[in-house]
């Protein structure tokens, strides 16, 4: 749950970053207990655009590989109607950045996914299903993709046990 936003003025051009707040709870409803309430969001730039004659608010994550303390697993994925999905394997940190581009004539009857493997027993699905986004098998969102959109792209954040996933729309 990301809530209690926060602006930080960047310069005197009036550009700002928005942290918030993610709140896990002390205790899950399956009763499972964590030794922690919450954390702060990934800092992100904030910036108004037009798409379909309406302004919207986007937003960007800014400072990611400056905060982590420790090694990193990275990686840059592309999609095409002919990959389903794409395994990344040994991933054998908690600090996991993923660039992934999906690219399909047709989003929002295509299936994609991104497998986050620690080992053959423990891992992550990341599917977007027919303009959909579920991690492993959850509740989806809905993206709201455009008819007309060709490429989406995810950038997912994994910080210990927060995952922060930042949707970039493309059109034709």
């Amino acid at each position: 749950i990301f809530y209690a936003s926060n602006i930080m003025p960047v310069d005197n051009e009036q550009r700002e970053y928005l942290f918030g707040w993610l709140n896990k709870g002390s205790q899950a409803n399956n009763g499972k207990q964590y030794n922690w309430a919450g954390a702060l969001s990934t800092p992100r730039f904030l910036f108004a655009y037009k798409e379909n004659k309406k302004w919207k608010l986007g937003q960007e994550p800014k400072f990611v590989n400056a905060l982590r303390k420790q090694a990193i697993f990275n990686s840059e994925i592309s999609f095409t109607d002919k990959t389903k999905e794409v395994t990344l394997e040994k991933v054998e940190c908690r600090y996991i950045n993923i660039n992934a581009t999906f690219t399909s004539k047709n989003l929002l009857s295509s299936i994609f996914g991104v497998k986050v493997a620690c080992t053959k027993n423990k891992s992550t699905n990341i599917d977007i299903n027919k303009g959909k986004l579920s991690i492993d098998n959850g509740p989806s969102i809905n993206l709201n993709l455009p008819d007309k959109s060709s490429k989406v792209n995810l950038n997912i954040y994994l910080d210990g046990s927060i995952m922060e996933i930042f949707i970039s729309k493309y059109f034709h």
